[in-house]
């Protein structure tokens, strides 16, 4: 924070690259019901998200032209894939009913949770000294899949009302939940204006469970994790299902119960895709196509969502970027796991 060549604005918002012909000079953005402009020496790197980075560039000008002029936005460079190419990671869960006291349930209480932080605020141990779904696995729907396409993870808890037909009395009892995320995704989704004001936010159609490729992954994961829950270990601790339940059959039924709890893992991706195809919005480098000084570092640029959680590889695509600011040398070949 005290570096000379650094100045941080906080509560404000971009709202456009500007663009002098073909190069990126600066950025406009707002802060307090003020307008301010940036002028840029070099080059200006725009890290706004897979949702926030589409947004801006269509507003600067740059993106589908026609999609441009229908909200009154003259196009400074026609690039259709802006926004397009949409994915992530997708899941649901089966859970059952704990027949021992050995979940967190004491935990969500407001005692057990005051005993949590003592223990360890005193010790650095018990449940708040770890995540509780820790225990994970990387799953193929198929065995003569190369690589697997779900994460499974296991939590000693039920899942809270959001995306639960429990309510709010989930955790009034004791269970455990096995949940999963779609790893490799087909479906694709996209981000289009809603208005024409740059303060406005995107529309966002992510278009999960498009394709019978997804929905037929999900209704293996049910499978999958209804086998899990039904392994030996689970024996002195296995209740009753709660959901789907065991009413949750047919493909029609279990169709529904999918649709109606699964939920995002947070991991949005591609909609500045790096490439030289049509599609593409930005090259090896990150640079902008068509456009000069224009740089774009977040996880749109991933043509591809990896089949892990993108944290790491969005903070990599940050360090190979600077690493190519600074004209650093490449690092030796490496072996990255997608």
């Amino acid at each position: 924070m005290g570096r000379a060549n650094l100045h941080i604005v906080t509560d404000a918002k971009v709202t456009r690259v500007v663009i002098d012909g073909k190069t990126a000079r600066g950025v406009e953005y707002t802060k307090g019901g003020l307008s301010h402009r940036v002028t840029a020496e070099a080059e200006v790197v725009l890290s706004a998200g897979t949702y926030r980075t589409p947004h801006i560039l269509m507003h600067s000008g740059i993106g589908p032209g026609d999609h441009l002029r229908d909200f009154g936005i003259d196009p400074v460079h026609h690039l259709p894939g802006v926004g397009q190419n949409l994915q992530d990671h997708l899941g649901s869960f089966v859970q059952r009913v704990c027949s021992q006291p050995v979940s967190i349930l004491e935990t969500t209480k407001p005692w057990g949770q005051v005993k949590a932080a003592l223990r360890y605020g005193l010790t650095g141990a018990g449940p708040l000294s770890h995540y509780p779904a820790e225990k994970m696995a990387f799953l193929k729907t198929d065995p003569a899949l190369a690589r697997p396409d779900l994460q499974f993870f296991i939590g000693p808890f039920l899942r809270p009302p959001a995306g639960s037909s429990l309510g709010p009395g989930a955790m009034k009892r004791h269970g455990y939940c096995i949940s999963w995320c779609q790893l490799r995704p087909v479906s694709r989704g996209r981000i289009t204006l809603s208005s024409g004001d740059p303060l406005s936010t995107p529309r966002v159609l992510h278009n999960y469970l498009g394709t019978e490729q997804d929905r037929d992954c999900q209704r293996r994961a049910v499978a999958l994790a209804r086998e899990l829950h039904g392994q030996s270990p689970f024996d002195p601790y296995r209740g009753e299902e709660l959901e789907p339940g065991p009413e949750c059959v047919s493909q029609d039924a279990v169709d529904q119960y999918i649709q109606q709890s699964c939920h995002t893992h947070f991991h949005p991706a591609g909609t500045a895709a790096m490439g030289q195809d049509a599609s593409a919005v930005v090259d090896g480098q990150l640079c902008v196509h068509g456009i000069e000084n224009l740089r774009v570092v977040d996880a749109s640029i991933m043509p591809r969502l990896v089949g892990a959680n993108t944290n790491i590889p969005a903070i990599m695509i940050a360090e190979k970027a600077s690493d190519m600011i600074r004209n650093r040398p490449p690092l030796p070949p490496a072996i990255i796991a997608h």
